[in-house]
């Protein structure tokens, strides 16, 4: 069988060009050239297919290389064939190529509708933007339901500390006018008694403070509330004293930390006159304060937060910190990311400091940074333009 494969009694198709050296050569180099780059082809198909295993049809690209390969050959038979007769094991080649050529065109029949079928890259990006968007959409709608759930509990929350110096205030108000129906009667009747009228006075001014405090306590609420929601509905740039405006979310936080063992100061310059969004600025600090009693103080934990401002080069460093239990390392580049909270069930929305970046970047311009050591609790440093220096509330 070799025999017959290598037979050689034939003529040399060197003379079919007449041992021509320019002709001959033309032809070798050609048929070794083409050889080269059918049989990178394969090689180039492989390596793709196996770094890309999630490719689609991968029998049909082995198929396709077994054929180019078959093809390179015929170039390398007829560069020996030149000198060497071998035209049997040439048929042979060509007839595992017209095989293999068959096998490939036939394979292709089925794959052909469902290649059709198969998303255009245009189709695919229309697809992908198409998720995005609606991505997006949903992201918007979930940071808009966490801002509105955080606004009602502070206004549920606010309801409830109201609630207290009303209550005081009505009781009193009560009790005195009781007295003053006692005394109104004793004096028509006119057996009111001097001791009487004056312990009517006593109790008359100690309801009439009690009431006055309450009712300034509960003016006080209304009033950092109101100025606070207003802020965070309208989303209005204006002129405003930092420190005070601090102070005020702070007052309207009340009822949130009153249940929580926590010292909170601020410590910023009465006359730093800030050009900027109040609202942004108290949904920042509201989202912090609430991060902190989430996850830096479990269990009433004792602890404080210091919410520090200055001007710097025009611009506004609020820095917040607390001496909570801080952050894992592991998690440190996963804080801002949305959806990312380690008290899922419990309350966290992951959320909450996703939408501090977007208002500290988006919102007011500026940058956020973050660093925390477990046990050592967390610091934040944003920096937003719009620091007008000395001013007047």
């Amino acid at each position: 069988m070799l025999d017959w494969l290598f037979e050689n009694d034939f003529m040399p198709h060197g003379h079919c060009y007449y041992w021509r050296p320019d002709i001959l050569w033309m032809h070798v180099v050609s048929d070794a050239v083409i050889a080269l780059a059918y049989f990178s082809i394969p090689i180039t198909l492989l390596y793709f297919l196996r770094r890309r295993p999630d490719l689609p049809f991968p029998a049909m690209v082995v198929l396709f290389a077994v054929f180019i390969v078959l093809c390179g050959s015929g170039h390398v038979i007829e560069i020996f064939t030149v000198w060497n007769p071998i035209y049997s094991l040439q048929g042979i080649e060509k007839a595992a190529t017209a095989l293999a050529s068959i096998a490939t065109a036939v394979a292709m029949i089925p794959i052909i509708p469902k290649v059709l079928a198969m998303r255009t890259p245009e189709q695919s990006q229309r697809m992908v933007d198409e998720a995005v968007k609606q991505l997006r959409e949903t992201q918007f709608l979930l940071v808009q339901q966490e801002k509105l759930a955080s606004l009602g509990a502070a206004v549920a929350g606010l309801a409830h500390e109201i609630n207290t110096p009303i209550g005081i205030g009505v009781t009193a108000a009560s009790t005195l006018q009781d007295m003053s129906t006692r005394i109104r009667n004793k004096f028509a009747a006119a057996t009111m008694k001097k001791s009487e009228f004056e312990t009517f006075l006593e109790s008359a001014d100690t309801s009439t403070e009690i009431i006055l405090k309450n009712l300034q306590r509960a003016a006080a609420l209304i009033q950092s509330f109101k100025q606070v929601a207003v802020d965070q509905a309208s989303g209005e740039r204006r002129f405003f004293v930092l420190r005070d405006y601090l102070n005020e979310v702070l007052v309207s936080l009340t009822p949130l930390v009153k249940k929580h063992r926590l010292n909170i100061s601020v410590d910023c310059p009465a006359e730093l006159l800030v050009d900027s969004y109040p609202g942004a600025i108290a949904q920042i600090v509201s989202n912090l304060v609430g991060n902190s009693l989430l996850h830096a103080f479990p269990d009433g934990r004792e602890g404080s937060i210091v919410i520090a401002a200055h001007e710097q080069g025009g611009s506004v460093v609020l820095e917040y910190s607390d001496d909570g239990i801080g952050i894992p390392a592991e998690n440190l580049p996963k804080v801002f990311d949305p959806y990312f909270t380690t008290k899922r069930g419990q309350g966290g929305s992951g959320l909450g400091m996703h939408i501090v970046q977007n208002l500290v970047v988006a919102t007011l311009g500026g940058s956020i940074k973050l660093s925390s050591v477990v046990n050592e609790g967390l610091r934040i440093k944003m920096d937003f333009p719009g620091a007008q220096g000395a001013g007047t509330a």
